[in-house]
């Protein structure tokens, strides 16, 4: 009976210093050096190319929740090519830990769905791939696209994206 009463203490002290790691790191997250982390692997797959984002935070229980992610020409800063409302990476931690650095995202943008997975084979080797699908977005809350044309945009767009380097 002692000896049960001792382990449920232990289990008690444990589950109490895990939740104080999850409490520290959410408050605590270095927002700057991830998203200077996300903006650098952008632009070293596509140097025109560059990230902002309006707020990340760390998603329970283990990636990141993005909230007003931006992606943008870096040649012209204020010309938004792609603008996510939500966006969640969440890494797949047994192809992380053989050194397969693949994620998956879900996410909001222009009032429609996005799913996909982000693959990169490793740090030494340059290849990258990524699939994306996109349901319902609205285009005319797209604000690249209705500059581009001279007419009225309206609809809404659904399909993917597979991009690839070797």
């Amino acid at each position: 009976m002692d000896a049960d009463k001792r382990n449920k203490k232990w289990l008690g002290y444990m589950l109490y210093v895990f939740l104080v790691a999850l409490f520290l790191l959410y408050v605590l997250f270095p927002v700057k050096a991830v998203e200077e982390f996300l903006s650098h692997s952008v632009i070293r797959i596509n140097p025109g190319l560059a990230f902002q984002a309006a707020k990340i935070r760390p998603k329970i229980p283990v990636g990141l929740r993005i909230v007003g992610g931006r992606f943008y020409l870096r040649e012209v800063p204020e010309q938004t090519f792609f603008e996510a409302d939500t966006l969640y990476i969440v890494p797949q931690l047994l192809k992380v830990m053989r050194g397969a650095y693949f994620f998956t995202l879900e996410g909001e943008a222009y009032r429609g769905e996005i799913e996909g997975s982000i693959n990169m084979a490793g740090k030494n080797t340059g290849a990258f791939g990524a699939e994306v699908t996109f349901s319902d977005l609205i285009l005319e809350d797209y604000d690249l696209l209705v500059q581009k044309f001279d007419h009225q945009l309206s609809g809404s767009l659904s399909g993917g994206i597979v991009y690839g380097t070797d």
